[in-house]
């Protein structure tokens, strides 16, 4: 899929995105190849993954701001100590997180008497 957006008088492509979410993993890749290595970062913040890339660029003629932020709530079965990244040399961006097999049940939690005043 190719889409071009004109934003702000600025050319952006935003070519690929992939995401699967299956019995086994949830990964995710996506194209970043108008950024450099150094100006994208990716983190979780509790269960959400965040993915931002920003660069700025300022000459003679003027100055150039491009920025996106991609963010997805993982399942609560992936296990979020196990997450890893790829960054190709072409700029295809991966992160993929495998599955326990088992989400976080809920459980009941008993009400305990508070202790009584003397």
């Amino acid at each position: 899929l190719n889409f071009l957006f004109r934003v702000v008088g600025i050319l952006y492509c935003s070519c690929y995105l992939q995401v699967v979410n299956d019995n086994k993993k949830f990964a995710v890749a996506l194209d970043v190849s108008q950024f450099k290595p150094e100006e994208i970062s990716v983190h979780l913040q509790d269960r959400d993954l965040i993915i931002e890339g920003k660069q700025e660029h300022k000459d003679d003629k003027g100055y150039m701001q491009r920025s996106f932020v991609r963010k997805w709530t993982l399942p609560p079965d992936v296990d979020l100590e196990a997450v890893r990244t790829q960054l190709t040399d072409v700029g295809h961006l991966s992160i993929e997180a495998p599955k326990t097999g088992h989400a976080v049940k809920s459980r009941e939690i008993p009400i305990m008497p508070a202790p009584r005043k003397k």
